[in-house]
């Protein structure tokens, strides 16, 4: 299925992402931009990436705050 996520940081080796739906560790991900633009010098450049959960974050949130914080490492590393 599908979950809506915010990228909040990123790196060519990964990024990190905030949501309210709970990924487990290890699980991989195809993580598709909503605002992809092949001329973008940032990470809209691509429209897909490849990766898998590292580390989660749990925050103690108000409402309407992300419940989850996920570090995402890309399965190749991207250039940007």
């Amino acid at each position: 299925g599908y979950v809506y996520a915010a990228m909040t940081n990123y790196s060519p080796g990964g990024m990190y992402m905030k949501a309210d739906e709970y990924l487990d560790v290890g699980q991989n991900l195809v993580i598709r931009m909503e605002e992809y633009d092949p001329l973008s010098k940032g990470p809209e450049k691509y429209d897909y990436y490849y990766g898998s959960v590292k580390w989660i974050k749990h925050f103690h949130t108000e409402p309407y705050d992300s419940a989850y914080g996920y570090g995402i490492e890309y399965d190749q590393p991207v250039m940007f």
